[in-house]
C-alpha cells in the first residue's frame, strides 16, 4: 500500500501545487502578458547603449545589465572564452519579437543572443508598470 501512496502522492502534490501557484490559491496572479529576455553583449558602453535604446524605443520597460558574466561557447570549431554583459530586459510577449529584431539590427556581433522566457506570476504592480511602459 506505501508505494501505491507513494506515487499517487507523486502525481498529486504537483498538481496541487501547480493549482495553488496559478493563480486559485493565495498566489500573486498570473502575468502571462510579460516576458524576460536574456541578451549578452560586449561589457562596457556597447551593452549599456543597447539597454538605454531598448527603453527609450518603447520595447523594454526595464534593462538590468550584469556588466560581467564569462561566456564559453564554440565559434566556428573553436572553444571560445569571453567576458561580457548579461542583459535581463522586461516586455510584453507581443513586442518580443520586435524587440529581437531590434537587437539583432543593433547589435555588433554577427549573431546575437536574444531568448525570451514567459513569467507566469509577478508582482501585479511591476507587471501593470511593463505593460504600461510597453504599450505600442
Amino acid at each position: 500500500a506505501w508505494p501505491a501512496l507513494t506515487g499517487v502522492l507523486l502525481l498529486v502534490v504537483p498538481v496541487v501545487l501547480t493549482c495553488w501557484w496559478s493563480g486559485r490559491g493565495p498566489a500573486v496572479p498570473p502575468a502571462s502578458d510579460v516576458v524576460a529576455c536574456w541578451i549578452t553583449a560586449p561589457p562596457g558602453n556597447a551593452s549599456l547603449s543597447l539597454a538605454r535604446a531598448l527603453v527609450r524605443a518603447r520595447l523594454a520597460a526595464c534593462a538590468n545589465v550584469v556588466p560581467a558574466v564569462q561566456s564559453v561557447y564554440e565559434w566556428q570549431g573553436q572553444l571560445q572564452q569571453d567576458e561580457e554583459s548579461m542583459l535581463m530586459v522586461k516586455t510584453r510577449r507581443s513586442r518580443a519579437a520586435e524587440l529581437s529584431a531590434f537587437v539583432r539590427a543593433n547589435h555588433p556581433y554577427e549573431v546575437a543572443e536574444v531568448l525570451c522566457a514567459d513569467i507566469p506570476h509577478g508582482n501585479p504592480p511591476y507587471v501593470d508598470w511593463v505593460l504600461q511602459q510597453t504599450a505600442p
